[in-house]
């Protein structure tokens, strides 16, 4: 039971984009809450403390915790509605912001990825994707460069909002593309390259470097009908 409530405690802090940290006698006291609490901040999460016992003073872990944080005195009736207001403008103003920030890292990540040349696509999807030679081949033959990739992301993205029988044609007409302009025909090789797509211009994923990908080796050529070998 205790590992259960431990790892939903850290899912929770995982997926929050602010933790509020209800400050009292009581708090300090658990070992969950101070768990929680650590952990909150190992994460690097925004941490707003509530004052939630009146006339508390932190110390311990919890006044090092709390240092000289802005708080909100919510343990009375008569404090409760102004701390409250200001506690709404303050998680407005860190939420836009953190939506501005995430909007600006994938906005430079766009612009990265819109320098690739076929060549660097090529070297991408031998080196983080793991895509057979036949495909590559197949992406060198549309000139498919870091631009068309970002377009091809934005595609892929419109067809996956399926909300009605319009929006699964269009999600059926985007994966027929991918067989028939781009040779991903095995369905392995298909779910592989549209989860890194995916991931592409994700801000929270790593980009890898135009450097990395010059120094790679390049990817094996598909042997033409000419230059095959008889079996």
């Amino acid at each position: 039971m205790q590992g259960s409530i431990i790892e939903k405690m850290a899912d929770a802090v995982e997926s929050s984009a602010v933790v509020l940290m209800c400050a009292s006698s009581f708090y300090k006291q658990s070992s969950n809450c101070r768990l929680e609490a650590e952990y909150a901040q190992t994460q690097k999460k925004q941490i707003i403390p509530l004052l939630v016992e009146p006339g508390y003073q932190a110390d311990g872990w919890l006044g090092i915790l709390m240092g000289a944080k802005l708080y909100y005195d919510v343990s009375s009736a008569v404090k409760i509605s102004d701390a409250c207001n200001q506690l709404a403008d303050a998680l407005e103003g860190l939420l836009l912001s953190g939506e501005d920030e995430e909007a600006e890292q994938s906005d430079d990540k766009v612009a990265l990825v819109c320098k690739w040349s076929v060549e660097s696509v090529g070297k991408w999807l031998h080196m983080h994707v793991g895509l057979s030679a036949t495909v590559q081949e197949a992406f060198r033959t549309q000139c498919m460069n870091g631009s068309a990739l970002v377009q091809l992301s934005l595609e892929m993205q419109a067809a996956a909002h399926v909300v009605d029988e319009v929006h699964v044609a269009r999600a059926k007409e985007f994966d027929g593309m991918l067989q028939t302009k781009l040779a991903l025909n095995a369905w392995g090789e298909m779910l592989a390259f549209k989860r890194a797509l995916g991931g592409l211009l994700n801000p929270n994923e790593k980009l890898p470097s135009l450097e990395a990908m010059l120094e790679a080796p390049p990817p094996a050529a598909v042997p033409s009908a000419a230059n095959a070998s008889p079996s």
